[in-house]
């Protein structure tokens, strides 16, 4: 059986997210993303709202 799984890591100032497949083998990294976040968003670990 094959299995994908997604994490996310949201600091400060961007957002990494990670895409790992498993299957009969093991775990396999896919794909990897970084972003940068804009300033002002993350407030003392919380997102800001805009309003």
């Amino acid at each position: 059986m094959n299995a994908v799984r997604v994490g996310i890591d949201i600091e400060q100032a961007s957002i990494v997210g990670a895409q790992i497949k498993t299957g009969r083998q093991g775990h396999t990294l896919t794909t990897v993303s970084t972003r940068a976040l804009p300033e002002g968003l993350m407030f003392e670990g919380e997102v800001v709202d805009a309003e």
